[in-house]
């Protein structure tokens, strides 16, 4: 018997195997950000040969060329580097428009990504896995573990919405995602809360008990757990707050210098942040790593992305974009293993039907 695949369904495939093989990586996977970028950017332009690709990323291609001639002292490997985030980014927002995918498939990728979330539960579980008290994750890593699995809980939500809109399943994933909050310990996972009270008001008329109960239940949270909650989201360390607030008051004061308009080329933050600390940090803030690398460009390019995404606009993808958008703070804007699951997320809530009819093959128009 034939079986037909879509082409999104083999991306997401591949990316559920590189997750998975993230733990059994001799070190953090992030050491391979590279490899993946490749991987991803061409496995998108082999399935997806669509023309919009190219002309969306004709520009950004000329204006970094140009740039690397005019700043010869830029890494070339980081030119490429840059390059690739580029077009794989214009590939994934490119492909949520006209790819399309089958309901089954679908309804496989949510127990098989509901299933990776709850591996990482039971993971939690085992003392080895922790450092400085915080849980490293699947990933090997704080951060992107709890950002990955932060996308992956809100796009299980959007696969069961689309059909069922199973109240106890936003249950259990609220109550995955508030134990990811404790486990992990970083602020950046506060970001999905207004989505998940998001959902919940499609089931009960709780704007009004949102909002007196924020205002009567939030002080009292705070003033009787506060040493708690600054335990746990480490609140009161230099490293979380004073350190990064001198490193963006520092990128601040140059990015006014050249007027948040001139390059300065490929990997210069976080060499001007090297040179500044004495020590190989990185910005902590894509927004202006990358402003102050591309020059005012960035902000053009942002905005092109957004209007792409919201589009008619929707309090719940604004929402979810709102996810994406926190990933800056981890240097994980543009990261290939945050933009996967979004380009599905992005494909399911797309105007038009976006399933395949049963029997069809596959077919994307050649734009």
């Amino acid at each position: 018997m034939k079986y037909n695949i879509s082409k999104i369904y083999v991306i997401a495939s591949i990316y559920l195997l590189v997750l998975l093989a993230a733990f059994l990586l001799p070190r953090q996977i992030s050491n391979f950000n590279y490899i993946f970028l490749i991987l991803f950017t061409c496995s998108n332009l082999i399935l997806f040969p669509l023309k919009k690709i190219f002309i969306s990323s004709f520009l950004m291609i000329v204006y970094f060329t140009l740039l690397q001639f005019l700043l010869p002292e830029s890494n070339f490997l980081y030119y490429i580097n840059d390059l690739l985030t580029i077009v794989f980014i214009v590939e994934c927002i490119t492909i949520a428009q006209y790819a399309k995918i089958y309901d089954s498939e679908l309804k496989i990728l949510k127990y098989l990504f509901l299933g990776y979330l709850l591996l990482s539960l039971a993971y939690a579980a085992f003392s080895n896995n922790y450092e400085e008290s915080r849980f490293l994750g699947l990933m090997q890593g704080t951060n992107l573990s709890a950002s990955v699995s932060m996308i992956l809980l809100v796009l299980v939500w959007e696969i069961e919405k689309l059909k069922n809109k199973n109240i106890f399943l936003l249950l259990f994933l609220t109550g995955i995602f508030f134990s990811f909050i404790f486990l992990y310990k970083t602020r950046t996972l506060l970001f999905a809360l207004p989505y998940f009270i998001y959902q919940y008001t499609k089931y009960w008329n709780l704007k009004k008990v949102i909002i007196w109960g924020g205002i009567i239940a939030i002080p009292l949270i705070l003033y009787n757990y506060k040493n708690l909650i600054f335990e746990n989201f480490r609140l009161a360390e230099d490293s979380s707050f004073i350190t990064r607030f001198s490193l963006y008051s520092y990128m601040y004061e140059n990015l006014a210098k050249s007027h948040f308009i001139l390059p300065h080329g490929f990997n210069s933050a976080n060499n001007l942040i090297y040179n500044y600390s004495g020590e190989n940090n990185y910005v902590h803030n894509d927004l202006f790593k990358y402003l102050y690398d591309w020059g005012g460009i960035f902000l053009i390019y942002i905005f092109f992305i957004i209007k792409r995404i919201i589009k008619p606009f929707d309090w719940n993808m604004a929402f979810i974009l709102l996810l994406v958008l926190a990933n800056s703070f981890h240097n994980m804007l543009f990261s290939v293993y945050i933009w996967i699951p979004f380009t599905i997320i992005l494909l399911i809530n797309k105007s038009g039907n976006p399933f395949i009819p049963k029997g069809n093959i596959p077919v994307v128009p050649n734009l």
